[in-house]
């Protein structure tokens, strides 16, 4: 890893921690081994009522901004 990462790798881990957080990729159950169905990346965060929701295969800062521009 290059230091750039180790450091970005750090923050997250950090971020993560201070949130208790947890970020993974899921899919509807309706899904079978011929196709996925509403497959998504999630971040949970314990005792936060709703889980925040990318619909895509990547988390990138332009999916953060408009998430945040939405919310507002």
């Amino acid at each position: 890893m290059t230091i750039k990462q180790k450091e970005f790798m750090k923050e997250l881990c950090d971020l993560l921690l201070k949130y208790n957080a947890e970020i993974s990729w899921t899919y509807d159950e309706c899904s079978d081994t011929f196709g996925l169905v509403d497959n998504h990346l999630v971040i949970s965060m314990c005792g936060q009522q709703n889980d925040i929701e990318f619909y895509g295969m990547d988390i990138d800062q332009y999916n953060v901004f408009e998430m945040i521009k939405e919310s507002e």
